[in-house]
C-alpha cells in the first residue's frame, strides 16, 4: 500500500512536472497571423470564400469553353459546306 502510495505521489509530481513544461511551451510559441487566424476560425471563412471565387471561375471557364466549342463546330461546318460547293463547281 505505501509502495502505491508512493508510486501515485510520484506520478503526479511528474505529471505537475509535465504540464508546467507544456505551458511554458505554450507561452513561448511565436504565434504568427496565420496561426491567430486558425485560432480566431477566420481561415474557415477565407477557405470558404476561396471555394465560393473558384467555383465561379470554373462556372465562367466552362461557359467560355462551351462558347468557344460551339464557335469552332460552326466554322468547321462552314468550311465543309463551302468545300462541297467548290468541289461540285470544279465537277
Amino acid at each position: 500500500m505505501l509502495k502505491h502510495v508512493q508510486y501515485v505521489s510520484k506520478r503526479l509530481r511528474l505529471e505537475i512536472t509535465d504540464y508546467t513544461e507544456r505551458a511554458k511551451d505554450v507561452q513561448l510559441y511565436r504565434v504568427t497571423k496565420q496561426t491567430q487566424e486558425i485560432i480566431q476560425g477566420k481561415h474557415i471563412k477565407k477557405d470558404e470564400d476561396d471555394k465560393k471565387r473558384l467555383e465561379n471561375q470554373i462556372s465562367q471557364l466552362e461557359q467560355s469553353c462551351a462558347k468557344r466549342i460551339e464557335a469552332i463546330n460552326k466554322a468547321k461546318k462552314k468550311l465543309r459546306h463551302e468545300i462541297k460547293d467548290k468541289d461540285s463547281e470544279n465537277r
